[in-house]
């Protein structure tokens, strides 16, 4: 999902975005709090939220503004995304591309730079199984987090690419484990090839099909 021009911003823009123009308390909230950022804000509002958030007429606008450094404020995370899975695309693609998303309603500040909201919103899979998440985003070649699996690098969009050297290795440790050598023994061979893994990793590798 390609939601900003990853291009440095020669100045921070705060941008509002609700789709709640009835609920005036909620949107002047929202232009407070964004105007504490310290930057000039533009709002943006939503009169019919179906569809996307990046096919609704001000939603499309607004990502059509958006650069590395900008900052978006909403009343509710609801107002960019009508499910768990969809708001935890959307957040993982403003994070990728270097922007603050500050949806009111769970806590106020930056989702993409607070671990701990970046967390509640990966919570809020429990409209669906986050097993279920995971896979559908593993599907699609995404890494999660955590240490990235030996054999591959990770995008800038946040993707699994094989490494070439280390499937290379990883051919070599699985030649010499079917040929009958120990897990110490491979594990020398490739250590001098400058790869140093633990046993439990080899193991895995070797074991894998």
């Amino acid at each position: 999902m390609e939601l900003c021009h990853c291009v440095e911003a020669e100045a921070m823009a705060i941008y509002v975005y609700t789709t709640t123009p009835g609920n005036l308390e909620a949107g002047a909230h929202a232009q407070r709090y964004a105007a504490k950022l310290g930057a000039k804000v533009e709002t943006f509002t939503e009169e019919d939220a179906a569809g996307h958030w990046n096919e609704r007429p001000a939603g499309g606008a607004l990502i059509g503004k958006l650069r590395r450094g900008d900052a978006i404020v909403c009343p509710r995370l609801a107002d960019i995304a009508r499910s768990a899975v969809e708001a935890f695309a959307i957040v993982e693609a403003l994070h990728g591309g270097g922007i603050q998303f500050h949806p009111l309603d769970i806590g106020g500040g930056d989702v993409c730079g607070d671990e701990r909201l970046l967390a509640t919103v990966k919570a809020l899979a429990e409209l669906r199984p986050m097993r279920t998440v995971k896979r559908e985003q593993r599907s699609k070649g995404r890494h999660l987090g955590g240490r990235r699996p030996f054999g591959f690098q990770i995008s800038d969009d946040g993707k699994l690419v094989e490494d070439e050297r280390e499937q290379a290795a990883i051919g070599k440790a699985r030649a010499m484990h079917a040929a009958g050598a120990s897990l110490r023994s491979i594990s020398a061979a490739l250590g001098a090839d400058g790869h140093g893994l633990s046993h439990v990793t080899l193991a895995k590798l070797v074991k894998a099909p």
